[in-house]
């Protein structure tokens, strides 16, 4: 019987999973026989590779038609088909592990499979098998716990929990710092254990799950503080084991206040927010007598918080902020806006806190109460406006055909940032009523007088705002004023960002003035001394060449890069690049 991988298992497939390098890293793998212990059973290949570690890798078929793959390697974990899959694929297509042919009558060998292993099992006395069995989980510490954990759960007087808490606990601890490289295997390790957790549910034993999840979530939680989880592997943990937890409580059904009380505990002293907005997220298990519980709990912690007004300045306090969210659920959950807003309204340190309240009462179809308490807002913090609170201003004001009101909020707005982006804000603002030619006098004026100002102080925020022309040769950039933007550069200067962009910008009819601007940065670029600042170089000499031709001036380029690359031969990357470049 052909094996079920011949049909997906072939070169042109390997080539189209793996990427060139890969490729070529796993046919050299392969051809130093680095790959051991390859074997096909049931629709799976399995094998090791030794590379810098020994790595597993498997693959099986999906949905019938379906080449599906791992490999326990950093690259692997990822998703991606590594060369150690690439090395495993072509020992497999080198010889193809029989999945049950019979073998030919008269064969001088035949290659033992799988099938031939589970024959010679199926022979073995009972009592030869169990030792087989544990003498292999004394020598396998992860197959030991999955032996463990299988018994466990079957023991006639209920589910051992310690066992399956030592599992927990040893999968979760760890030795100093889990660095990027680790994690994923971290993280699959603590998997492993709840895969074998997770059926419980279905054999009836929810409550036992519910017990082992709020048992190993703050030692995850706690672990998750010493482990570089940048590519979130260890945070899915998290929340699987969240969702497990919600599910074995609706198999479990477990008393409502006494999961209300075990919730709120575990969402307000939480290190991290596997049980954020668990009133919300268990209403229907918790029922009106959990909600009812939670909600005691919460306004008992939360008449001792303390009113803030705009006058105080809070730092972020966690207990605070959890409970604020179980406040505003608990309140949602009344459909009534005054419970959602009086839970606003007893932290006023932000000017925030006013936009939120507003758009409750705008989603409530009550616009002027949205409106009275955004000005509010404003003038609680006119020293120090929030541009979100602002722009929700403008629009109502524009929207109700204030034009100068909503024109005096943006133009402070422009006066206080000024940026190329409150510019273009002030003329979509100012367009709406006709009258961008006299806002946009008054902006250029303000911004010339600015940058007098700055001149005059030398130093502090002004002076560093505007040091020199640069917000001006942006504007005019952008409104396509492309000469009066290079008569500013000129007359004041600008970044250099701005200034290659005036370059790029000019040089089909100022082709002079942007070759100076490129050459000036070739030089400086190499004396760098790393790669990317050589490609940088590079791209400029391909712009200086482009430009030297068009002008008649082959021969000086060609100078210039003989100057190049006499003066800078001893960086050999460069000279590489040039070299390569055949520039």
């Amino acid at each position: 019987m052909p094996s079920p991988f011949a049909r997906l298992l072939t070169i042109d497939q390997l080539h189209v999973l793996a990427d060139d390098r890969s490729y070529q890293r796993g046919e050299a793998y392969f051809q130093q026989g680095q790959v051991r212990s390859l074997a096909e059973h049931q629709e799976v290949v399995a094998a090791q590779v030794e590379g810098t570690e020994t790595y597993e890798v498997e693959f099986w078929i999906e949905d019938g038609n379906q080449l599906a793959y791992q490999c326990d390697c950093p690259v692997g974990i990822e998703g991606w088909f590594c060369k150690h899959c690439v090395a495993v694929g072509l020992a497999w297509l080198a010889n193809p592990p029989s999945s049950g042919a019979k073998k030919r009558k008269g064969a001088k060998s035949a290659v033992t499979t799988m099938q031939d292993v589970q024959h010679y099992l199926e022979q073995q006395e009972r009592s030869a098998l169990v030792k087989l069995i544990l003498d292999r989980a004394m020598k396998d510490a992860e197959w030991r716990e999955q032996l463990l954990m299988k018994v466990a759960a079957a023991q006639p007087q209920g589910i051992d929990l310690k066992t399956f808490q030592r599992a927990l606990k040893s999968a979760i601890s760890h030795r100093g710092f889990v660095d990027y490289g680790e994690a994923g295997s971290y993280a699959s390790g603590i998997e492993h254990v709840l895969d074998s957790i997770a059926p419980l549910i279905e054999q009836g034993h929810g409550e036992a799950v519910v017990q082992l999840c709020e048992y190993a979530v703050p030692l995850l939680e706690d672990a998750l503080g010493s482990v570089d989880d940048s590519n979130g592997e260890v945070g899915s943990v998290l929340e699987q084991m969240q969702k497990l937890h919600y599910e074995a409580c609706q198999q479990a059904k477990p008393d409502p206040i006494a999961l209300a009380e075990r919730l709120y505990e575990l969402e307000m002293n939480a290190e991290f927010d596997t049980f954020y907005g668990a009133v919300n997220t268990y209403a229907e298990i918790l029922g009106k007598t959990g909600i009812d519980r939670y909600r005691q709990l919460a306004e008992a912690d939360w008449a001792e918080q303390p009113t803030l007004t705009p006058s105080q300045r809070s730092g972020f306090n966690s207990k605070r902020w959890r409970l604020t969210n179980i406040m505003e659920q608990l309140a949602r959950q009344t459909g009534d806006v005054e419970a959602i807003v009086a839970v606003k309204r007893r932290d006023l340190s932000k000017a925030y806190t006013y936009l939120q309240i507003a758009q409750l009462y705008e989603e409530a179809k009550q616009p002027d109460r949205a409106l009275h308490w955004a000005e509010e807002g404003l003038k609680a913090f006119s020293d120090r406006p929030d541009s979100r609170l602002q722009d929700f201003v403008v629009e109502r004001y524009q929207q109700q055909g204030r034009f100068n009101d909503a024109m005096a909020i943006v133009w402070s707005m422009f006066t206080e940032r000024p940026t190329l982006q409150s510019y273009q804000h002030l003329k979509t603002e100012a367009d709406r009523g006709k009258q961008w030619a006299k806002w946009r006098e008054k902006a250029i004026d303000h911004i010339r007088q600015q940058i007098e100002r700055a001149k005059q102080q030398k130093q502090g925020v002004l002076a560093f705002t505007y040091r020199d022309h640069s917000l001006l040769v942006e504007v005019f950039i952008w409104e396509g004023e492309i000469e009066l933007a290079w008569q500013e550069a000129q007359k004041g200067q600008c970044s250099k960002q701005l200034w290659l962009k005036l370059a790029d910008l000019r040089q089909q009819d100022h082709p002079e003035d942007s070759l100076s601007l490129y050459m000036n940065e070739i030089e400086p670029l190499i004396q760098q001394t790393n790669n990317s600042a050589y490609a940088q170089a590079i791209e400029f000499l391909k712009k200086v060449k482009t430009l030297m031709l068009r002008l008649g001036l082959q021969s000086q380029f060609e100078q210039y890069r003989e100057h190049l690359g006499k003066t800078y031969k001893a960086k050999r990357n460069f000279t590489k690049l040039l070299n390569t470049e055949k520039l």
